[in-house]
């Protein structure tokens, strides 16, 4: 039940924190031009490229910053 929610709370911000960013708008963008299932496969496999940098970027910092210093940096 932990990881449900985990995922839902980090959707939901992820959701808010993207409205109306530059890749929202480009991808509106594109699809004015292309197709739009086009727009939407290219869309999905970049943003799930980008977040699974991020996951594993972050697994890696982890590992390397100890947590208090890591709370510090992310201003907790």
């Amino acid at each position: 039940m932990e990881a449900l929610s985990g995922f839902l709370i980090a959707t939901g911000l992820i959701f808010i924190a993207e409205l109306g960013d530059k890749s929202q708008l480009v991808a509106l963008w594109f699809a004015t031009r292309y197709r739009w299932w086009t727009v939407l496969a290219g869309v999905t496999v970049a943003t799930l490229v980008v977040h699974l940098a991020s996951v594993a970027a972050g697994r890696v910092l982890d590992e390397l910053i100890p947590e208090d210093v890591l709370l510090v940096i992310v201003g907790l």
